[in-house]
Parts: structure tokens; C-alpha cells; sequence
């Protein structure tokens, strides 16, 4: 059903029409305007049954002696694919614009830069532009171009259209998300196409991104939300409508995420494939270990029901809220099934698994569930949501390597591992009068039966130091001393050598460890955990992590 037109507050005898999508990488929103002189539609989308209600309001506006400005926010595929589907009328005067550097793109049918071979196979639109905005200066309609001034060393370059009933246009480029990105401001409506979306992990990287321009649009765009107290309605290219103050938000969030990633890898097709695989990996390792989060709760939650504090009981299932992480997951293993019958792009599938991967990150991070859950298993939770995160935001996952001594990161882990295990039989009687301590000591225990319970350290005397990441590591170790110990190792002993400049980290177990016991896919998340150089792997009956040592001198 096509949207209705509605009055745009700020600007006299001016409707529009928004055409607004359940967000998706596949299709952008679309957006007609209509004054007494013109219509301006923003971005056409690449569905076709979208192009076909563009097409009926435009005939809708036939016989006006109106004139249509067909304004493209940027070049990529999902904000112009249909295109060449739009029935001009033949009594309306149509112009097609777009920056300078996007109508080279689509013209020249580049397929990177438009991010059309994110896509099936599909053909990019023949598309010719009348203007090319911040390039030509010879525009097929009455403008002006100038600097949006928005306070020291920040301003926006701009080009401003005179419409009919003295309203003006004004066009702004904030590229960042890509280097043809505009913003569109007239009356109470802003639209900032895709730039609020700019950091988003999946998103980052692609081509045409660019870290220090987006972070320059976003705090422009912010700003002039701060400052312009006429603007009321916010217009994205992809998702709801929002107020001013929704806006500045996600654009404040976007740029705080922005900052911190300078030096990212650019995502071509082969890496968008990697991370498709990487996602389907760490679906599988996060179901295993949200469903061992879950299992130490609901355990508790049997005991404070057998001894009779239910209410207790249902409090603890509502901090965790177990349910709606197994929702999330759910949700994304299904969207997987979805994209594996079908011709989606693999992008997509990225960009859900980024999304939800997110959400169960703030779940873990929750205050409340700091003190619930064993710090340990919490920790390899975290880890595994934020180096998928990492990895789709294209960060090199090597740069946080510094000089750590392994003993030391060793020591530490088998001292935690340990304050689980040993049991205080005095605290259950301090802990038994207080509901909440009561509950966060069965906890405890419950989670101490699945920790190593018999760990051995022989540490060669010299190690070197080596470069990497000191918490990822205990992490790596963690996992690897409860994912042994579960597959029923009565002591687990750890050796520490140093040899060829590399430092060797060796896990024997009694009995012996069997290569089944350490999953391929497991092993290959922690191993990516580790960073490049570093190598995981099951040898002669042992599991073996190698790191890279650093000569004393460049310690």
C-alpha cells in the first residue's frame, strides 16, 4: 500500500511521501517531495515493486507543469538499482543528480565502488546524469555553492537549489560512508542517507570508505542537529524515522565508534566470504557456550526451588534472561537458513550476525550479570562476541600485541581457575540467611564443577617475553583448560619451553588428550583469538600454542 502524502512542517504548501522499509542491505527507503514547482524524489531503492509506487505517485502528479529532480544520495547499488524502472511523465521535465564522483561510478558501471558485486548477478542501471553536484559548475538548475559554516575548523561544503514559494534546498556532502555521500536538508527535514550507519561492523571497510572523513561528516551532522532548531523530522536511508534528538544520538554513537578505527582492512569479495564463514563459526561455538551459561542458572534456579524460595528462583531467571539470548540466537540461525536458500548476499548475513553478536555483548555486560555468572566463562563469552565484531569492522586483530611474560599470564589464570575450585564450607553458612548471597554461592559451586580440578605448571627457567595480547591469551587458555577438562581429564598439566626463538606453551592431560577433544572449530576460533603468528594446534597427544618470542632487546 502506497504511503500517504502529509504536510512538511517549516516549509508552506509542501508535502511529502515516505517510502519506508523494514531495514536491509538489499533496498534503500525512498522519499517524494512535492511543492508548488517541483518534485524531488531522494534515492529510488533497487526493488522494483518499490520503483513501481514511485512510479504511481509520480503519475499522481502529472499535468502540473511541475518539474522532477530525481536527487541520488550515493552510488551504491542498494540506493540505485532501480533506477532505470522510474516512468517519467512526459510532461515533466526530469533531471537526475548526484555527486560529481558517484555519477562516475554508476556511469562507468564500476561494480566495486557501487558495491554491486556484494550483490547476486545483476546488472547495474544505465543511468545518465544531469547533475553532477561538487563537480560541475555548470548545473542544469539555478544554484549556488558555498561552505555550512558550523563552528571552528567544521563546515560541510553545500549547494544550495532555490524551489518554487521561496523555499531552498540545500544539499550537503558528507562523504565517509562513501566519497559521494550527500545530506539533504529542506524546511523541518533533514536526510542524512547512510551516515549514521557508517560504522557499523560489516559495513566498515567497503569500498569507498573512509575513516577520517566519516568521522568529520558525523561530528558536522551532529552539530547542526545541536545548533538548528528548526529541523524536527530526521530521514535515514535505511530504517524508521526519527526526532532530532534520536539522531544526534546514533550519529554521536556512530562517531565514537568511528574514531577508534583508524587502519581498518578493506572488505573485498574473498574477505566478505571468510567473514560469512567466521559468522556461521561463531554461531556454533556461541550456542555451546550460552547454553553452559544457562545450564549453571537454571541449576541454581532448581535448588532455590527445592528449598522453597521461589521468588528468589524467578528473580535470578529474570536477571540473566536466558530466554532472550536463546531468541537471539535462534532468531540469527534461522536468518542463516533464510540466506542459505536463497540468493542473498553474503553481506547480509554479516551484517545480522554483527548486529546480534552486539546485542548479547551489552546483555553480558550488564552489571547484574557480572556478579552472576563465573568470571571465567563470562569472559570467554565476551571475548568471542568482540573479536567477531573486530574482525567484520576489518581491525587487525595483531596491533593490540605487547610484550607479556607467558608465566606470568599463566600463573594468573591457574590462580582464578583455582579460587573457583576450593571450597569454603563457612561460606554457605554466611551465605544462607541472604537470599541473593545464597544464590550467587550455589552459583559457585555449580560452576566449579566444571573447572579443571587438578592443574600442573613446569615453567622452563629463561623464558623470553613474547608479543600478544596478554587477556586474549588467558582467555585462549581458559577455554582450552575447561573445554579438556569437560572431556573428562583428571589432571591437566601445562609446561612452558622456550626454543628457536618461540615460546611453547604445551597442554598433556591424564589420560591422554585425543585430537576430539579439542573441535577443529574451536580450535580455530581460539587460534584466530591469538592473533597472526601465533599457532594452535593438537600434536603427538598434547595441545601446542606457539608464540613468537621477542629478543630481551626489543623489550
Amino acid at each position: 500500500m502506497m504511503p500517504d502524502w502529509v504536510p512538511l512542517s517549516g516549509a508552506a504548501g509542501v508535502e511529502w511521501l515516505a517510502f519506508i522499509n523494514k531495514p536491509n542491505i538489499t533496498n534503500s527507503n525512498a522519499y517524494l517531495i512535492r511543492t508548488a514547482g517541483e518534485v524531488i524524489l531522494i534515492d529510488v531503492g533497487s526493488d522494483p515493486r518499490q520503483a513501481d509506487a514511485i512510479n504511481a505517485a509520480l503519475r499522481g502528479c502529472a499535468g502540473s507543469g511541475r518539474k522532477l529532480i530525481v536527487l541520488i544520495s550515493h552510488c551504491h547499488f542498494d540506493h540505485i538499482g532501480a533506477i532505470d524502472k522510474l516512468d517519467f511523465t512526459s510532461d515533466m521535465e526530469a533531471i537526475i543528480a548526484i555527486e560529481a564522483s558517484g555519477a562516475n561510478a554508476i556511469e562507468g558501471y564500476d561494480r566495486e565502488q557501487t558495491l554491486a558485486y556484494l550483490y547476486p548477478p545483476v546488472p547495474l542501471p544505465r543511468a545518465r546524469f544531469g547533475a553532477r553536484l561538487f563537480g560541475d559548475t555548470d548545473l542544469p538548475f539555478q544554484a549556488s555553492t558555498d561552505e555550512l559554516q558550523l563552528g571552528p575548523d567544521l563546515s560541510l561544503p553545500r549547494v544550495s537549489i532555490p524551489l518554487a514559494g521561496g523555499l531552498v534546498l540545500e544539499v550537503l556532502h558528507t562523504p565517509g560512508h562513501s566519497p559521494c555521500s550527500l545530506s539533504l536538508r529542506l524546511g523541518s527535514l533533514l536526510f542524512v542517507a547512510d551516515i549514521a550507519a557508517g560504522a557499523t561492523p560489516g559495513l566498515v571497510g567497503l569500498a569507498g570508505w573512509n575513516q577520517p572523513a566519516l568521522v568529520r561528516s558525523l561530528a558536522a551532522l551532529e552539530r547542526l542537529l545541536e545548533v538548528d532548531g528548526g529541523i524536527v523530522i530526521c530521514a535515514a536511508g535505511h530504517g524508521r524515522l526519527m526526532d532530532p534528538a534520536a539522531m544526534v544520538k546514533a550519529l554521536n554513537t556512530a562517531r565514537c565508534s568511528a574514531e577508534g578505527l583508524q587502519g581498518v582492512c578493506e572488505k573485498n569479495d574473498a574477505r566478505i566470504t571468510a567473514l560469512k564463514a567466521f559468522a556461521l563459526e561463531v554461531l556454533s561455538e556461541s550456542k555451546q557456550l550460552f547454553a553452559a551459561l544457562a545450564g549453571q542458572v537454571f541449576a541454581t534456579h532448581h535448588w532455590l526451588t527445592q528449598l522453597g524460595d521461589e521468588e528468589e528462583a524467578e528473580r535470578l531467571l529474570k536477571v540473566l534472561d536466558s530466554d532472550e539470548i536463546e531468541a537471539a540466537l535462534a532468531d540469527m540461525e534461522a536468518f542463516f537458513d533464510r540466506f542459505n536458500a536463497n540468493t542473498d548476499p553474503d553481506l547480509g548475513l554479516v551484517l545480522k550476525a554483527s548486529a546480534t553478536m552486539q546485542a548479547l555483548g551489552q546483555r553480558l555486560r550488564e552489571p547484574a550479570n557480572l556478579d552472576l555468572i563465573r568470571p571465567t566463562m563470562l569472559r570467554r563469552a565476551i571475548s568471542l562476541l568482540d573479536i567477531f565484531l573486530e574482525t567484520v569492522r576489518g581491525l587487525d586483530l595483531s596491533i593490540d600485541a605487547a610484550p607479556a611474560e607467558i608465566p606470568v599470564l599463566l600463573a594468573e589464570v591457574v590462580s582464578e581457575l583455582d579460587a573457583w575450585s576450593n571450597f569454603d564450607a563457612s561460606a554457605a553458612f554466611d551465605a544462607v540467611e541472604d537470599g541473593e548471597s545464597f544464590h550467587r554461592f550455589m552459583l559457585a559451586r555449580l560452576a566449579a564443577v566444571s573447572a579443571p580440578q587438578k592443574i600442573s605448571l613446569d615453567i622452563q627457567p629463561g623464558i623470553p617475553a613474547a608479543a600478544i595480547h596478554g587477556e586474549r591469551f588467558k582467555v585462549v587458555v581458559i577455554t582450552l583448560l575447561e573445554t579438556l577438562s569437560g572431556g573428562g581429564q583428571r589432571q591437566l598439566d601445562v609446561s612452558v619451553l622456550g626454543a628457536g626463538g618461540t615460546v611453547l606453551v604445551r597442554f598433556r592431560g591424564t589420560p591422554a588428550l585425543q585430537a576430539s577433544e579439542l573441535p577443529d572449530l574451536r580450535r580455530k576460533i581460539l587460534e584466530r583469538l591469538l592473533g597472526a603468528g601465533v599457532s594452535l594446534e593438537f600434536a603427538a597427544g598434547a595441545v601446542e600454542i606457539k608464540v613468537p618470542a621477542l629478543a630481551y632487546a626489543e623489550v
